[in-house]
C-alpha cells in the first residue's frame, strides 16, 4: 500500500504538466521561469473563426436620359461607384444616349419628382421624407409636379 501512494505522488506533477491548461491543439512549453502554450504542428487544423454578423452599407442610384425619357434605378450595391456604374450601364442598355446619374444614396431613400420643365431628385432617411423633399424642390421650378418614382434600400445585416 505504501508503494502505491509513492507512485501516485510522483506521477501527479507529470500528469498536471502534460495537460498544462492548454486549449485543444496546443501543448505546454516551458523554460527557466516561464511556461506557455504553443500550437501542435501535428494537430488537425481547426475551423477558421466565423465572422460575427455585421451591417453592410447599400448604395442606390437613379440614372436618366431626359432626351428620350429613360429612367433606371440601381439598388443595393456595396459602393457608390458600383451603383452609379450599373445605373448608367442599364440606362444605356434601355436606349439612352446621354444617361446621367441623377442622385445616389447610401442606406436611404430616393425620390424623383417630375414637373413640366424640370425633374428633381432628392434623398431622405425615410420614403416620405425623400418624396416631400423632391416635391418641394420640384415646385420651386415648376407650377405642377408629381412624384414619379421613389424607393428605399437600407443597410443589410450580413451573417
Amino acid at each position: 500500500m505504501k508503494y502505491v501512494l509513492i507512485i501516485a505522488a510522483t506521477l501527479i506533477p507529470y500528469l498536471a504538466y502534460a495537460e498544462g491548461g492548454c486549449p485543444p491543439g496546443h501543448f505546454p512549453q516551458q523554460g527557466q521561469g516561464w511556461q506557455t502554450c504553443v500550437p501542435d504542428p501535428e494537430a488537425a487544423p481547426s475551423a477558421p473563426p466565423r465572422a460575427a454578423p455585421h451591417w453592410e452599407a447599400r448604395w442606390s442610384a437613379i440614372s436618366v436620359d431626359t432626351e428620350i425619357g429613360v429612367i433606371v434605378t440601381a439598388v443595393g450595391y456595396g459602393t457608390q461607384a458600383e451603383a452609379e456604374k450599373h445605373a448608367i450601364h442599364d440606362c444605356t442598355r434601355q436606349g439612352g444616349n446621354s444617361c446621367k446619374v441623377g442622385l445616389s444614396v447610401k442606406n436611404g431613400c430616393l425620390a424623383m419628382a417630375v414637373g413640366e420643365k424640370k425633374i428633381m431628385f432628392k434623398s431622405g432617411s425615410e420614403l416620405e421624407m425623400a418624396e416631400s423633399r423632391a416635391m418641394e424642390s420640384c415646385l420651386e421650378k415648376n407650377p405642377k409636379c408629381r412624384v414619379f418614382h421613389s424607393f428605399c434600400r437600407k443597410a443589410e445585416l450580413v451573417p
